[in-house]
């Protein structure tokens, strides 16, 4: 077996915090998240020799996870789904009660769960530090549209964050959260 490399290790220990975050940002739970990181890294692992960029590599190889989770819940039937929601059988606590975030980045996360999926997609690994030109080639479209995602994605994010700065300064009676 080759000697483990310090600098992959490093980067594993560094990045694991901020993949899982992308994969909730995906819409993944919580557990998929996990499960989807560990199996990046340990492909990561297999093909170490082969990889030049850790994070790219690990965030295409994350996205296409995300995307098979995705298709298998689109598998699910109507009836699983309706006897996964209906009371008394125990709920699981959500990724933001179990990742420790401040209130702000959890309403972030909300509200970027509410973008369409492919501005929701292009913005988070913008956010995540990757070049338009990068993403372009990850998701399969042009740069420019990718800037376009990006734009209308910070435009949303902006709005809905300042209905939510306004709503949350006034109570339900009219007030302001002082009851003044």
């Amino acid at each position: 077996m080759p000697e483990p490399l310090p600098a992959l290790e490093d980067f594993i220990r560094e990045d694991r915090r901020h993949l899982i975050v992308y994969l909730l940002s995906l819409g993944l739970s919580l557990d998929e998240a996990q499960d989807a990181a560990a199996d990046t890294y340990e492909r990561l692992w297999i093909h170490r020799a082969q990889v030049k960029r850790f994070k790219s590599w690990c965030r295409t190889t994350a996205y296409r996870l995300a995307v098979d989770t995705y298709r298998a819940h689109q598998r699910v039937s109507a009836t699983t789904r309706e006897l996964r929601q209906l009371p008394g059988l125990g709920s699981i606590a959500g990724a933001e009660d179990v990742v420790m975030l401040k209130e702000e980045h959890r309403l972030v996360l909300a509200r970027l769960r509410e973008l369409p999926w492919k501005q929701r997609q292009v913005f988070t690994l913008h956010m995540e530090g990757m070049a338009n030109k990068d993403i372009a080639e990850l998701v399969m479209t042009k740069e420019s549209t990718v800037a376009s995602n990006i734009r209308h994605a910070r435009t949303a994010l902006r709005a809905k964050l300042e209905q939510d700065k306004v709503y949350t300064a006034r109570s339900p009676e009219g007030g302001d959260i002082d009851g003044r």
